[in-house]
């Protein structure tokens, strides 16, 4: 049998089971929207609580990396306490993001809630609509809290644009399904490794506010930054985009306020520039975001995604982009 036609086999095999897999998640969450919503966030934390002592690896993963941040500050029974509410929230994310995107504004409103660190006031004019020549500002966010809430940031502080990127899934049907639900938000999701020229052409935008995922190792790339005082690999995207296209830049947070209750706190503008007006390098501004990362998480330990290995370290025979040092 020639090639060509293995390789046709192969892709006809692999599609009739993306297809399969497609129909089946489709009909399990037809179903779970079907419960209401306070229902699905408490079935998260019940399926997420029995994840932790099922999934050895991420418990682990997770219990490791709460040790090295948190060793010196929470006893060893506490840390898995942490973790075990950890993997809860994390349930709570997943189940609840199959009805949240289809819920009406008005109940978004009263499950989530937006301030600025310094100002509980809500919502801040200065974040809701760019004045005296400002560009909209562009938010370095992470996975926090409910982190697909943060989809519905621009609705709730009355944006006229929002966008942030994502990964899609290898599945295109099952990637489709669930990009229809999030486009519901308003927010605009774009696919950062096909969608390259309109990202740059909405940081061109001054009135598109512009969300970017910055908390996860980076496994190429990225500049070296220091979190609860260990070296790790971070994307300096949020930091190059905000000094090329000239942005106000945040970090923002979702912290969890109460059962099925979340508020997004928008932490005080980072300094891109010196006193002397020159600019500050990619780099130490990436340390800032860290920074105020790190904040956050210590304010709510269980309220970050510790099943992700933060500072796994690559060997030196992997290929990775020199440093970022603008």
């Amino acid at each position: 049998m020639s090639k060509s036609k293995t390789s046709e086999k192969i892709n006809f095999g692999k599609s009739i089971a993306d297809y399969i897999i497609y129909i089946f998640a489709a009909t399990i969450l037809f179903l779970l929207r079907c419960l209401p919503f306070e229902a699905l966030v408490f079935i998260g934390r019940l399926g997420g609580g029995l994840v932790y002592y099922l999934d050895k690896r991420h418990r682990k993963v997770a219990i490791n990396n709460l040790r090295l941040a948190f060793r010196e500050e929470y006893t060893k029974q506490e840390i898995k306490e942490i973790a075990r509410e950890n993997f809860k929230r994390i349930g709570e994310v997943f189940t609840s993001s199959v009805k949240l995107h289809y819920l009406p504004e008005s109940r978004i409103r009263k499950i989530m809630k937006i301030k600025l660190d310094q100002n509980p006031q809500c919502p801040s004019p200065m974040l809701c609509q760019p004045a005296n020549g400002l560009n909209a500002t562009l938010f370095a966010i992470g996975h926090f809290g409910n982190f697909e809430i943060f989809a519905w940031a621009g609705r709730v502080a009355r944006w006229k644009k929002f966008a942030t990127t994502y990964r899609g899934l290898p599945n295109t049907r099952l990637n489709n399904l669930i990009q229809q639900g999030r486009s519901l938000s308003g927010c605009e999701f774009l696919e950062r490794r096909f969608d390259g020229s309109v990202v740059k052409e909405r940081l061109r935008d001054p009135e598109c506010f512009f969300g970017l995922l910055a908390d996860q190792r980076m496994a190429n790339g990225g500049v070296t930054s220091l979190f609860f005082g260990r070296e790790c690999l971070t994307s300096a995207a949020p930091a190059i985009f905000a000094l090329r296209y000239d942005r106000p830049l945040r970090v923002g947070v979702c912290f969890r306020t109460g059962f099925a209750r979340w508020t997004i706190t928008f932490f005080p503008a980072i300094q891109l520039y010196k006193k002397d007006g020159t600019r500050r390098s990619a780099k130490s501004i990436t340390q800032d975001i860290n920074d105020q990362y790190e904040l956050a998480i210590r304010k709510d330990p269980a309220n970050w995604f510790w099943v992700h290995n933060r500072w796994k370290t690559y060997s030196s025979r992997r290929s990775r982009k020199r440093e970022v040092d603008e």
